[in-house]
């Protein structure tokens, strides 16, 4: 994986750290470039990525919340994806999952 850039913004009333990163060719994942911000706790709060199977204009923010503490690890429970456009992001929810701990 390659670092491409770190950064800060401000996302909501949040401060994010984010780290844009590319994937190796042979990684299986949506894009090979994808943009991750995490809070100050350091919780992955944000993924923010194409999905390149259907093209680069399907392009979505990942939200993740409702973290739990699993045998040391942190889960979020609640998953969100919006469509974005540039740095937009629009309440269309194209995808969630409520997950719970049992």
């Amino acid at each position: 994986m390659k670092l491409l850039k770190e950064f800060e913004i401000t996302d909501g009333n949040e401060r994010r750290s984010a780290l844009r990163v590319e994937f190796p060719k042979e990684f299986e994942t949506h894009s090979r470039v994808q943009t991750f911000y995490f809070d100050q706790t350091g919780l992955l709060r944000r993924n923010d990525y194409f999905a390149e199977i259907i093209g680069r204009w399907a392009m979505g923010a990942h939200y993740s919340e409702g973290y739990v503490e699993i045998n040391g690890i942190q889960v979020a429970l609640k998953r969100r994806v919006f469509a974005r456009f540039c740095t937009q992001t629009f309440p269309i929810n194209a995808l969630s999952a409520d997950l719970e701990v049992v």
